[in-house]
């Protein structure tokens, strides 16, 4: 902007071409700009073409200032550079080649006053070699030559005709030797396309989505079903029940209860079925109601009339705020549901792409050229996974050593990587390496449920998901049985669903936490204890929500792991208290998780000591036996986590 207000007034009086030259010169600066600042900041791939064009603006500013050196009298080395970037350009594809040769030509047509020669013969020359991009080097470069031999034939008359057949034949001499160390980093940045596996990886995000959608949907349906039980329960009050009760209440103090309740219980209980459908109309009684026989002979009608009316109208209280909170878990049921819609259109609709590392790119270019010569490296991120591409031409495809590649670059990276795997291309075959984790866990869990039980009422579950991760959860449903069992059950599914869709440990308890809310006076509460371990850099997170401590065995040492919060179910939100204890795992540490059956028993903490060197599965036996031994009665769980690192 400088540059333009200070020179505008002085090229008005120029004339002619000045007023061009100048806005040629603002657009270098403009590239300068852009140049400077892709420097100093990660390059993504939205403003990849910006940085490219700026990168080239910076190129031709210096062949600008490099016009004036001629060989022979009339060949110009600054044209014979901007045709060798007019070729390098052209690997990503006919439009950029094609882009290329207008721009350097109209830059070297305004530099040397030659009309619209070069813009017109390097925009054709660009536009042909740019559709043999991914074929080799000299094919590509043959197809520039004859282009720009064709092209000049139109221009024949123009005196730098001759010196251009010259200039492209320095240039094309100039590409094909260019060393693989200067070229493969343009071709990365220019031609780089979605990965064999980018198709796959819009499909994993769009069945990401979906698998959350899917478990809101459920979330949805666990809030909903306990209205829709007590709605058909409770639809009108049980009028058996509160004859009972009035009874129970009023005839026990009565002198004539067994005259009543014995030796005229048909009697009884006919007087009382004859004044239900009065209380049914008007919700309340009267003592005209009664039959006369039973009036006759009761001697405390009037309290019996007032105890049943007050437990009827308590009955229908009851009733209108159950059908007031079954109508607003039918409100969050329908908000879940909307939600989960509008998920499931995302997932049909986007269309997100990789992830890449330049830098990363480059380091991974030098090595893979080492190896084939021509091979074009790509790295990038799914899912939090790093995956590098190696896209080898036809010819030496078979010479690669893709083992020793991997070795290679798991050196320089200082990562693992799974075996490497070919995926079919058509331009030559594709070699595709995926990190590994660096940690595995391994789960060990013994279980004993109550004695005279069907079934534990404890529950467990472990999952290894996409993103490298281990997440492992035991719950403890309030009671015994298969109701406790159900309830711990079904809290587990629940946050299990978030889990596998992607989402954090303490993101999926935020989401659950409010549904098992409403659920207490049905279901009671549920403990939860929550592990969640990053595989690749070991460190993991551990959630309790009115769980037992669990103890972290590394070496010789045992520390314990406590937490404050309340069981799920009681609170409605994240308890401020809920913060995880964070843990970072060495090789062949071990996580002990209790459920309340064994911990409430004397000498857990003894047995945990003398029994460290025990194997896992030893060990949880050991524990349970140690638990009964001590005279526990509940449910018993023990489940041991093992970190070790990958070979």
């Amino acid at each position: 902007m400088a540059l333009l207000f200070t020179r505008s007034a002085v090229v008005l009086h120029d004339g002619g071409s000045a007023p061009v030259l100048l806005l040629c010169e603002c657009a270098l600066c403009a590239g300068f700009c852009v140049f400077y600042s892709s420097a100093r900041q990660r390059i993504d791939r939205r403003s990849r073409l910006l940085v490219v064009w700026g990168r080239a603006a910076a190129l031709a500013s210096v062949l600008l200032a490099a016009r004036s050196v001629m060989v022979f009298g009339a060949i110009s080395l600054s044209r014979a550079a901007a045709c060798l970037a007019v070729i390098c350009m052209s690997v990503g594809g006919a439009d950029m080649g094609a882009l290329a040769g207008v721009a350097f030509g109209a830059v070297m047509d305004i530099a040397y006053s030659s009309g619209p020669f070069f813009a017109c013969i390097w925009g054709f020359a660009g536009l042909m070699s740019g559709f043999c991009r991914g074929s080799s080097r000299l094919r590509q470069t043959m197809c520039f030559v004859a282009a720009n031999a064709a092209a000049t034939l139109w221009g024949r008359g123009n005196p730098c005709s001759v010196p251009g057949l010259y200039e492209c034949f320095i240039a094309s001499v100039s590409f094909i030797a260019l060393p693989l160390r200067l070229s493969a980093p343009l071709e990365t940045g220019l031609a780089q396309p979605v990965p064999a596996g980018g198709e796959g990886q819009r499909l994993r995000t769009a069945g990401k989505l979906r698998s959350i959608s899917d478990a809101i949907g459920r979330l949805g349906a666990a809030v909903a079903a306990p209205a829709h039980a007590q709605e058909t329960q409770r639809s009108k009050p049980e009028l058996s029940s509160v004859f009972s009760g009035a009874a129970g209440a009023v005839c026990r103090k009565c002198p004539r209860v067994s005259a009543c309740w014995q030796d005229g219980y048909i009697d009884t209980k006919g007087a009382l079925n004859d004044v239900s459908a009065a209380l049914r109309r008007r919700n309340f009684l009267k003592l005209s109601d009664f039959p006369a026989p039973f009036a006759s002979r009761c001697m405390r009608l009037t309290e019996l009339c007032g105890e049943i009316n007050h437990r009827y109208r308590s009955s229908l209280l009851r009733s209108a705020g159950q059908a007031r909170e079954n109508r607003a878990m039918e409100l969050i049921s329908g908000q879940y549901e909307s939600l989960r819609s509008v998920l499931r259109d995302m997932a049909g609709s986007v269309t997100p792409y990789p992830e890449y590392y330049p830098e990363l790119c480059r380091k991974v270019q030098d090595i893979a050229s080492a190896y084939c010569r021509g091979a074009r490296a790509f790295v990038y991120s799914d899912n939090g996974r790093m995956h590098i591409e190696v896209h080898l031409p036809r010819e030496p495809a078979e010479s690669f050593d893709s083992r020793a590649f991997l070795g290679t670059v798991s050196r320089a990276l200082g990562k693992s990587f799974l075996p490497p795997s070919e995926i079919p291309d058509r331009s030559g075959a594709v070699i595709r390496i995926s990190e590994c984790e660096r940690f595995a866990a391994s789960v060990s869990c013994a279980v004993r449920k109550k004695h005279g039980e069907s079934v534990c009422g404890d529950s467990s579950m472990h999952l290894h998901t996409e993103d490298g991760r281990a997440v492992v959860m035991l719950s403890d449903g309030m009671g015994t049985g298969e109701a406790a069992q159900n309830v711990s059950r079904r809290a587990l599914e629940l946050i299990a669903s978030f889990v596998s869709s992607g989402c954090s440990l303490e993101e999926s308890c935020g989401a659950v936490l409010p549904v098992l809310n409403a659920g207490f006076e049905q279901s009671g509460f549920v403990t939860l204890d929550l592990l969640e371990i990053d595989l690749f850099s070991g460190g993991g997170k551990l959630l309790k929500y009115g769980a037992s401590p669990s103890f972290l065995l590394r070496g010789g040492s045992m520390r314990r792991i406590c937490g404050e919060a309340m069981p799920a179910g009681i609170e409605n939100v994240l308890p401020q208290d809920s913060s995880p204890a964070v843990i970072k795992f060495s090789d062949g540490d071990r996580l002990v998780m209790l459920s309340d059956g064994v911990w409430d028993s004397e000498g857990i903490e003894a047995v945990l000591r003398t029994g460290a060197a025990l194997e896992p599965p030893q060990l949880a036996a050991e524990l349970i036996n140690a638990a009964a031994a001590g005279g526990s009665t509940d449910d018993m769980t023990v489940m041991i986590v093992r970190v070790g690192r990958r070979p």
